[in-house]
Order: structure tokens, then C-alpha cells, then sequence
């Protein structure tokens, strides 16, 4: 059984990647209107704030979910990091976000609601489903306290998140939440090999790992057409002259 606080050491890029968010927060003021996502990433294809929101917290108004958000990213992010690597793990936490954004756009665009989001918490949406995949019956303590399955605990978080947001009509993080939980899903199942602990997904995940496996397979056999080199030992084409040599 698996638990995120009992990590040894924080990997080194990851206490860059805390400190630049730090750094960054301190001096938000002139970088707001910049980095946050609004709806001037759509109307005038400022497109980078799809990934630079989450890096802004700032710190007159949101000191303690600034320290709260590192918090988590510092004890998920060293364990994901640790089972994945750190450029995975960039993978999951920008595609987070980005997928995080492109639902609050979205449903900004469509219900005419004003959007302006920043900060850390939707990205973590993604990478608290994915541990929670890759570590089903780990048992984290609600308020330091209570002990929880982990996947019971996250979805009790989530749902009640999305209950505080709807209720106080908060619905760019009611759809960012959404956008990040289901991108960090999608990316345990697909990239991590992980499988969902509910049974009721099962069928779902089985369709779609065959779809993808036939998508890769239908890939490599269009290479092997393509290749005229083979490997003698193990019969797989040489692709590139790196390989070749």
C-alpha cells in the first residue's frame, strides 16, 4: 500500500518548478491580465493562457490556497514523479490545465458567463485522479485525521467542490474541474496503463484501450511497410539512422 507522504526526498525539478510558481505569485500584479485565462484567449487568440493560468496565485487574496495548492503538488507531484518520470508528469499537469481551460471556455462561451481563472487547483483535479488510478486502495487521513480509501476520499473532495462552486456560481471552476478531472482519467488509463476501481467503467475502458491498441498497431504496421531495414536479432524495422547506426 502506496502513500504519497512517505516519499524520501523531492525531486530536484519539481522544487524548481514550486519555487517558480512561488516567485512567479509574488510578483502577479502586472502578470495577471497576462497569464490568467479569460475570454481574451479566445477573442484574441491569446492561446498561452490555457497553460499559464495555473502558475498565478495572487497572494493578498489567496496566500493560503497558494501554500495549500504547493502543498498537494509537492506531495502528489514527488510521488507521480517517482512512478512516471518528470516529463510525464508535465504532461499530465499542462494537459491538465489546458484541458481544464478549454472546458471553462467553453462553457463560458456557451452559457455567457464572464471567465477569468487562475491559480493551481484545476490541474491538481488531474493529477489527484491519476494517483488515485495508479493507486487505488491507499489510504490518505481527511483532515489529518480520518482515515479514507483514496478513491473514496478524492471523490468526496471533487463532489464537494463542484457543490461550492455551482452554489456560489463559480461555473468556470465548476467546468474546469470537470475538463481536469477527465484529462487526468483519460491519461491514467491511456499513458499510465492504470485501471479505474469502479466497475461500472470497466466496459468503457475495455472498449477504448482495444480502439487505442488497434490505432498503435494499425501505426507500427504502416512503419514496417516503410522500413527496409530490419533488425536481424529481433526482427523489428530500423527506423532511423540513430537505430541503424
Amino acid at each position: 500500500m502506496q502513500n504519497p507522504f512517505s516519499q524520501s526526498s523531492t525531486p530536484f525539478p519539481l522544487k524548481v518548478f514550486l519555487w517558480m510558481i512561488a516567485g512567479l505569485s509574488l510578483v502577479s500584479a502586472p502578470l495577471i491580465h497576462l497569464f490568467a485565462l479569460s475570454l481574451d484567449a479566445w477573442n484574441h487568440w491569446h492561446l498561452w493562457q490555457l497553460v499559464t493560468y495555473p502558475l498565478l496565485h495572487p497572494l493578498l487574496s489567496n496566500l493560503f490556497f497558494l501554500l495549500f495548492n504547493l502543498y498537494l503538488l509537492w506531495v502528489f507531484g514527488s510521488s507521480l514523479i517517482e512512478r512516471m518520470g518528470f516529463t510525464a508528469f508535465m504532461c499530465l499537469y499542462f494537459g491538465g490545465a489546458a484541458f481544464a481551460g478549454a472546458f471553462a471556455l467553453g462553457a463560458s462561451l456557451l452559457f455567457s458567463f464572464p471567465l477569468f481563472l487562475y491559480g493551481g487547483s484545476a490541474p491538481l483535479y488531474a493529477l489527484l485522479i491519476a494517483w488515485t488510478l495508479l493507486n487505488p486502495d491507499a489510504r490518505l487521513l481527511l483532515f489529518f485525521a480520518v482515515p479514507f480509501k483514496a478513491r473514496n476520499l478524492v471523490l468526496f473532495l471533487i463532489g464537494a467542490n463542484a457543490l461550492v462552486d455551482l452554489s456560489s456560481g463559480r461555473f468556470d471552476l465548476f467546468a474546469s474541474s470537470i475538463g481536469a478531472s477527465i484529462y487526468g482519467y483519460l491519461f491514467a488509463i491511456f499513458i499510465c496503463k492504470a485501471h479505474s476501481p469502479f466497475s461500472f467503467l470497466a466496459g468503457f475502458e475495455r472498449f477504448f484501450l482495444r480502439l487505442y491498441e488497434r490505432i498503435t498497431h494499425f501505426k507500427k504496421k504502416k512503419e514496417y511497410r516503410h522500413s527496409k531495414i530490419y533488425d536481424i536479432k529481433s526482427g523489428e524495422p530500423v527506423l532511423g539512422d540513430d537505430q541503424f547506426m
